[in-house]
């Protein structure tokens, strides 16, 4: 799954960047990921 298919996702349209609410709730430093990024968190196994 890409990130700007996730509901953990919160990108901007225009420029296709957002923040990772997942990876911004652990604290991580890198947390701003691209829409087309795929999916290195728990959720891409969920089945959406």
């Amino acid at each position: 799954m890409k990130c700007k298919e996730c509901d953990k996702w919160y990108g901007a349209e225009d420029d296709d960047y957002g923040p990772c609410s997942i990876k911004h709730a652990r604290g991580d430093k890198k947390f701003i990921t691209h829409g087309e990024h795929v999916c290195e968190e728990a959720v891409q196994n969920r089945g959406r």
